[in-house]
């Protein structure tokens, strides 16, 4: 069992609270951009656009890297756990700069559900060294 004693996510209040403590569990280092006053330079975006016929589209993927319609657009709004699946495999343990239109409280809501878990999964652990 790992040293780290994590945080009760009933304790975390605030959205920063909790992104902090995913991060130092999965060894990530994400920051969150929900509205337009990003940084001019971010390393992952997830947004609606709209096409020539005025349907909406959304589209996920490195800020750098060019639209492949097959890999990095979505009739639909992708899921929040396409979302942390693509910064999964985008990621290495780096700082990642996130631009994401999704629901603010649907991506807070997946964070805390992923530390109930893991807090759930500690407690077992604990529970199993008695």
């Amino acid at each position: 069992m790992s040293d780290y004693t994590p945080k009760n996510p009933e304790t975390l209040t605030e959205f920063n609270d909790l992104l902090k403590e995913y991060n130092l569990i999965n060894d990530k280092d994400y920051v969150f951009y929900f509205d337009y006053d990003y940084p001019s330079r971010i390393d992952y975006h997830v947004y609606e656009e709209s096409t020539a016929d005025s349907y909406g589209i959304w589209i996920m993927k490195n800020y750098d890297d060019p639209i492949w319609v097959n890999e990095n657009v979505y009739y639909n709004e992708p899921g929040v756990d396409e979302l942390f699946r693509g910064l999964d495999d985008f990621s290495d343990g780096e700082k990642v700069v996130i631009h994401c239109e999704l629901d603010f409280s649907e991506v807070e809501y997946y964070i805390r559900e992923e530390l109930d878990s893991n807090y759930y999964n500690y407690q077992l652990e604990l529970e199993d060294e008695e």
